[in-house]
């Protein structure tokens, strides 16, 4: 059965000043990461729109060609809970100043944001990260995590139906594959999301070669050796500085960080 990891040590207090969740209230309650909406709404918007803007263009433009209000407004809500849709969030300007580097990222980049930002979805990662490539993983054995994780918070229809929603989000973002019958899979990871999943666990105060261990990388990347070659491809994009000296690592994002006015207060 899986097993349950105290969440708590992965994310600080000081990472809320980023866009971190750390509340067990989630958006996978009622719906998936919703990576077509994602698209289509930062395809239709720029960076440094302001909530208000982001809120006429989906209710009143529908940029997202939703049938009614009610469902423009369910689903409005669940972006900016799992991305947050606000150029004052941190995380979110970051998010933006690397969703256009690659297409191919942008399921995982959408997939680390919603983990940092949603507990519930978070509460699978350490169990996901440990299961063989190839292995059938359905809905079930999410619903042993959130049950676990959250005991007695939740009933057993809110659950199940969580449950789902993470099994389809992680479907989305590569990391399982099938619709039926879903297995365990590397997805393909480029420069972008490597540097997001380094990022993230930075922001969190790990630095030098725990970054590489990390729940974010290890959401992504199997083996810490890949992940180094995607974080020295990243550098020669100038998306972050790595630099390694023996056993001695160092990696910044001073040049990202500065471009998206983020500022290094957790170290």
């Amino acid at each position: 059965m899986p097993a349950v990891s105290n969440q708590s040590r992965h994310i600080p207090e000081h990472a809320r000043g980023y866009g971190f969740a750390l509340d067990p209230v989630g958006a996978h309650i009622g719906k998936t990461m919703m990576l077509a909406e994602l698209r289509a709404l930062f395809a239709g918007t720029n960076a440094g729109d302001a909530p208000e803007t982001m809120r006429h263009l989906v209710r009143t433009e529908n940029i997202l060609l939703k049938a009614t209000d009610e469902t423009r407004k369910s689903v409005l809500q669940v972006l900016r809970t799992l991305y947050a849709l606000d150029p004052a969030v941190p995380l979110y300007r970051l998010l933006r100043a690397l969703w256009d580097v690659s297409e191919q990222d942008q399921p995982l980049l959408a997939a680390l944001a919603a983990v940092a930002r949603d507990p519930l979805l978070r509460s699978t990662v350490p169990w996901l990260t440990e299961v063989p490539d190839g292995t059938v993983v359905n809905w079930p054995d999410f619903a042993t995590i959130l049950e676990r994780a959250f005991p007695g918070r939740y009933a057993a229809a809110s659950i199940k139906t969580t449950a789902q929603n993470i099994a389809s989000t992680w479907t989305q973002a590569g990391i399982l594959r099938g619709k039926l019958h879903k297995t365990r899979a590397q997805p393909a990871v480029g420069p972008a999301a490597a540097t997001l999943a380094l990022l993230l666990g930075y922001l969190c105060g790990l630095r030098g070669d725990a970054l590489f261990g990390s729940l974010w990388a290890r959401l992504i990347v199997r083996d810490s050796a890949t992940l180094h070659r995607l974080a020295q491809e990243a550098a020669r994009t100038g998306l972050l500085d790595y630099r390694r000296i023996d056993d001695v690592i160092e990696v910044r994002f001073d040049r990202l960080m500065a471009s998206t006015g983020v500022s290094d207060g957790a170290g």
